[in-house]
């Protein structure tokens, strides 16, 4: 039987399954589709090229 299966049956009748009773497995919900790392870099491009023009480095 594979592990992942054996968690769900082992959290069975737990409410939560471990995610706690605040955030509910809802973390990556927060990033909006982003991934896991990348994306932020586009998001603070327009601010980078701005400043650039600005004559910041």
């Amino acid at each position: 039987m594979r592990t992942y299966r054996r968690r769900v049956l082992k959290m069975r009748g737990t409410r939560t399954h471990g995610y706690g009773r605040v955030g509910q497995h809802r973390k990556s919900g927060q990033r909006a589709g982003r991934g896991k790392t990348t994306q932020w870099k586009k998001s603070k491009k327009s601010y980078y090229l701005k400043q650039k023009e600005l004559g910041f480095p």
